[in-house]
């Protein structure tokens, strides 16, 4: 929830990983028609998340593994189909865990891809 209300407008949902891994990380599910009404690009996209994971960061303190410090922006939302979507409208974690474990191990790889966001100190 703090990394959506930092990444206000732009971050509709976002699932939260890194469970036994050196560092948190982030599936990020963006608002389309926030992104649209701000007019932003890719770049400029990272650099709205970029920012909202360094005030993450910033108030949590140093050292912490509490706040995400990489993100990975989904392109497909999430699935009601594939039970990424509970019936009560909210995002089922361990389904979109589970459906994109390849994106998880792209996130979290030590030689991040190019489109993995990360904060730099």
């Amino acid at each position: 929830m703090q990394l959506i209300a930092a990444g206000d407008p732009l971050i509709q949902d976002a699932v939260i990983t890194g469970h036994e891994r050196s560092e948190v990380g982030a599936l990020v599910f963006l608002n389309a028609a926030a992104v649209k009404a701000k007019g932003l690009d890719d770049t400029g996209v990272c650099e709205h998340l970029r920012a909202a994971m360094k005030r993450l960061a910033a108030e949590a303190g140093a050292g912490s593994s509490t706040h995400p410090v990489r993100a990975l922006v989904m392109s497909e939302p999430p699935s009601i189909d594939a039970n990424e979507i509970t019936d009560k409208g909210y995002i089922n974690q361990r389904a979109v865990l589970e459906r994109r474990a390849q994106s998880v191990e792209k996130l979290h790889a030590e030689s991040p891809a190019s489109e993995v966001v990360l904060v730099t100190y």
